[in-house]
């Protein structure tokens, strides 16, 4: 079809109609519902999608609704594939969705099915209420060869009020063979209480320790520090000296929580010594939270110096520095600001949006605390800001 759209409309201008009739040159069929519903409409397919098992009949059924407001968007023409898996195999059944609801249902062996894949492929784009039982979720994840199966079925099974049966779902996740869903079983952490969060720290450990998918590595590293609050000195020290910058990141930042002088001396070091900007953005949070007086200037520089794509990131840590630290150097990083400001005409409205959003987090802070004392402080460091912008 692409072939025959391109051949036809070489050296001249074309419409969407004109790839409709390539296409359909092609097949052989209409495709105005396909190109109407997708290209020329608005909206996209809402599905609420529930099951029922007759024992008497052993029969699956499953209705689908399309809930989406069917006055202002289409009703959607969506071919899907239903698989049916029980004990004794897949049966894949190729149905249509054309109505507002819709029940189709299917005759399996005498057995109850193990579970039921709605869009089997994973091909739909749509939102959608999948409303599987927490056993048709189990055993998505256990059986499933379809990597998408079994991340769609964790990050489903995550919202149970069952802790036990998340926190049982998180660990199977962590050991799964792709890291697509063993980074969803780390996700799960803040869903889980104390005694889930301790049933599963031997799995985050080996991950933070040996994943070779840097992406969950890192993502362990940071559960480690900031969800179990650990300081795995050696796990954050082998990270750091990983072939990830992502990962180098994240351990770096653990190591902040828990050595500031360590994690100092090293953001530092690489600021001044890396060609790469990957490491920019936790360079700048471990000076913004940690660093000294001089090191507001060593933000600063780096900030100036780095690629136009990271100076607008970079200022807002030249603001957070000023929100972490005492109020003389707030005072320094909002004169470093307002200096930014009347020196690089392409960063003033940035420079702005970083004061304000210095004003915003301490006025919330004034407007919430009883403690005197702060009190007093915060209203000093909004009046310096207000001395020192009113001319912007």
């Amino acid at each position: 079809g692409l072939k025959k759209y391109l051949e036809t409309n070489a050296y001249g201008s074309a419409e969407i109609h004109n790839l409709r009739m390539a296409f359909e040159g092609v097949c052989g069929q209409d495709l105005n519902w396909f190109f109407n519903q997708w290209f020329l409409d608005n909206g996209h397919p809402v599905l609420e999608i529930s099951y029922s098992y007759s024992k008497e009949n052993y029969t699956q059924s499953v209705t689908v609704k399309q809930i989406q407001d069917i006055i202002e968007y289409p009703l959607y023409i969506l071919p899907v594939k239903i698989a049916v898996h029980t004990k004794k195999g897949t049966e894949i059944h190729e149905v249509v969705l054309n109505q507002q609801e819709q029940t189709f249902t299917f005759n399996v062996p005498s057995i109850q099915p193990s579970w039921v894949s709605f869009d089997a492929d994973k091909m739909l784009l749509c939102e959608k209420d999948d409303q599987r039982s927490d056993a048709f979720l189990l055993s998505q994840i256990a059986k499933s060869d379809l990597m998408l199966d079994r991340r769609e079925a964790v990050i489903a099974i995550s919202k149970t009020t069952n802790s036990n049966l998340r926190s049982t779902i998180a660990g199977i996740a962590m050991k799964d063979k792709s890291p697509y869903v063993r980074i969803e079983g780390i996700n799960m952490l803040s869903e889980l209480n104390e005694a889930g969060r301790n049933k599963v720290l031997k799995d985050v450990k080996r991950l933070a320790e040996k994943d070779t998918a840097f992406p969950v590595r890192a993502a362990a590293i940071s559960a480690l520090a900031e969800t179990y609050k650990l300081n795995e000195k050696k796990i954050y020290e082998a990270g750091w000296d990983a072939m990830s910058y992502e990962v180098n990141s994240e351990a770096l930042l653990a190591m902040s929580i828990f050595n500031r002088d360590e994690s100092l001396a090293l953001a530092r070091k690489t600021l001044a010594n890396s060609l790469r900007n990957e490491m920019y953005l936790a360079c700048w949070q471990v000076l913004a939270k940690n660093g000294t007086a001089q090191d507001l200037n060593i933000l600063t520089e780096s900030v100036l110096n780095s690629g136009s794509q990271w100076r607008n990131y970079g200022l807002v840590f030249i603001g957070r520095y000023g929100v972490y630290h005492p109020a003389q150097l707030s005072n320094n990083a909002i004169d470093k600001l307002v200096e930014i400001y009347s020196q690089n005409p392409s960063l003033k409205q940035r420079c702005k949006y970083v004061l304000f959003y210095m004003k915003t987090t301490w006025t919330e802070q004034l407007e919430s605390t009883e403690d005197k004392a702060l009190k007093k402080e915060l209203e000093s460091r909004l009046a310096y800001l207000q001395k020192q912008t009113s001319s912007l």
